[in-house]
């Protein structure tokens, strides 16, 4: 066999491994044929040894003179390719069939850097490059396809060694010879980062554009709903369900503003989360000065979002609320006044951004007049049943002739007409008043007999001036005693 070396040197490098190691996996020697050709060939071999003392090898021989000529062929022609990949913007690496990197251009190697963490260079084994198994089985996959003579393209989504998130290209391409026989993969990277920016961009334009769309077409829908309705509870009910349409939501509310406070109007849950049912909050009233969010967007007159209620101090926790998370709100305001607020919640955490709460302003503005119309018709009915009461009211007092039945009568009436705790009526006699009824949330009517002396200012200035006298808090309570219950009250009507 030693014969057949064309460079006998080989040889003896291969005997020196064999002694040393045992094995030869690959090696690139040059041959002598029967003929007298010589060839290139890759031999593979391994030393046994056998039970008479003797040493044996076996192996295998492939020969390669095409491939090498190939080779030859691009090394020799390798200043004019180099020329030419260098000139081009993208990364070109061109890889042998044994998975090395034979050449590559100026622009591969500061890409190699970014892709791969450190510097590649030629002679390079591919899959030491490759940081995961993952990636190393999608690179052969693909570069089996272009051994067979087929392209490939992919795109590769990655996080630079400075851990900037980047976008590329993928190419795998067969190097063909002039006869068309694949000699080598020709490998590029384009990166697409500004690209897919750009994209993005272009989708987010996109969907802004038709969520614009939506809005518009849902305000023209609350427009025309809200325009032949002046039932205030409706209202309220139309304005959470064409709400839910651009911005989702688990939880709804609207909230009307009276005074100090902001009470509760309507909730609607259109989650699939087991809330509690939504009547136990109808009603529920806050405090402005004690519930810091109500509180800013009042005072300041604009839409506030809570991204994740778990890292807002000022949250208020109720029970049956907690599984809230994300909140956005917004005032709704008519001719300047503030009337109510709108208020959304998810379960999820950041789920609401700055775009959703510029989106509920919108709705904001289109409900605002119609929920003011309603709200004076509202007061318009309600004043109109007043009324309607006070002449009944009257008409029974006038045609009444026994005195305990008239007392009844208005008192009955009163509660029609006015939310109260308790109620007195006096007679004065000569210089006393006298109790001739009241009547308390929490007892009965009753006509009672119980005289008072006229000395409270209250009641000397009402009777001075036979106008009605309204009390607000502060007022009221260094001037009336607390009451058996020990409770003074915190508005007083006269």
């Amino acid at each position: 066999a030693q014969d057949l070396f064309v460079d006998i040197q080989d040889r003896f490098e291969q005997q020196t491994i064999l002694e040393e190691q045992g094995v030869v996996t690959y090696s690139e020697i040059r041959l002598r044929c029967y003929d007298g050709r010589q060839i290139w060939a890759r031999d593979c071999m391994r030393l046994i040894s056998a039970s008479d003392g003797q040493y044996y090898y076996e192996g295998s021989l492939e020969d390669i003179t095409q491939q090498k000529s190939f080779y030859d062929a691009l090394l020799k022609s390798e200043a004019n390719l180099q020329a030419i990949l260098n000139s081009h913007p993208f990364a070109y690496i061109l890889i042998d069939p044994d998975l090395r990197i034979r050449t590559m251009n100026r622009k591969a190697v500061d890409t190699g850097k970014r892709l791969f963490g450190h510097e590649i260079v030629e002679g390079s084994y591919i899959p030491d490059l490759i940081k995961t198994e993952e990636d190393i089985d999608g690179f052969l996959k693909y570069y089996d396809r272009a051994l067979a003579g087929r392209s490939s393209v992919v795109e590769y989504h990655f996080v630079s060694t400075g851990g900037e998130e980047r976008f590329a290209e993928l190419h795998w391409d067969p190097a063909l010879t002039d006869q068309g026989a694949v000699v080598g993969i020709l490998f590029s990277l384009v990166d697409i980062t500004e690209q897919k920016a750009i994209e993005r961009q272009i989708q987010s334009l996109y969907q802004a554009e038709i969520q614009q769309r939506q809005i518009a077409e849902v305000l023209q829908e609350i427009g025309t709903a809200l325009s032949y309705s002046l039932d205030y509870t409706a209202i309220l009910d139309q304005i959470l369900e064409l709400v839910a349409k651009v911005v989702p939501y688990d939880t709804g509310r609207v909230s009307i503003v009276e005074g100090n406070r902001v009470r509760i109007a309507r909730s609607i849950n259109r989650s699939s989360l087991e809330i509690p049912s939504l009547d136990q909050f109808k009603n529920l009233t806050f405090e402005i000065d004690r519930t810091p969010n109500l509180k800013w967007m009042i005072e300041n007159r604009r839409p506030m979002v809570i991204a994740d209620t778990l890292q807002y101090p000022g949250w208020l926790k109720i029970e049956g609320t907690e599984y809230i998370r994300s909140w956005v709100g917004v005032p709704i305001q008519a001719h300047g006044e503030l009337i109510a607020l709108f208020s959304l919640d998810k379960a999820e955490p950041n789920f609401f951004t700055a775009q959703h709460a510029k989106q509920l302003e919108a709705f904001a503005g289109q409900t605002a007049l119609a929920l003011q119309n309603a709200r004076l018709f509202e007061t318009v009915q309600r004043r109109a049943r007043e009324a309607d009461t006070l002449r009944q009211a009257a008409a029974a007092v006038i045609t009444e002739l026994d005195l305990d039945h008239v007392l009844t009568r208005i008192l009955v009436s009163l509660k029609k007409v006015l939310q109260f705790d308790k109620a007195r009526i006096y007679l004065l006699e000569d210089d006393n008043l006298k109790i001739v009824a009241r009547s308390d949330s929490s007892t009965e009517l009753m006509v009672i007999a119980e005289r008072l002396a006229v000395e409270n200012s209250l009641f000397r200035q009402s009777m001075a001036t036979s106008q009605p006298i309204i009390l607000s808090a502060a007022e009221a309570e260094h001037i009336f005693q607390p009451d058996q219950e020990g409770l003074a009250p915190l508005s007083w009507l006269g």
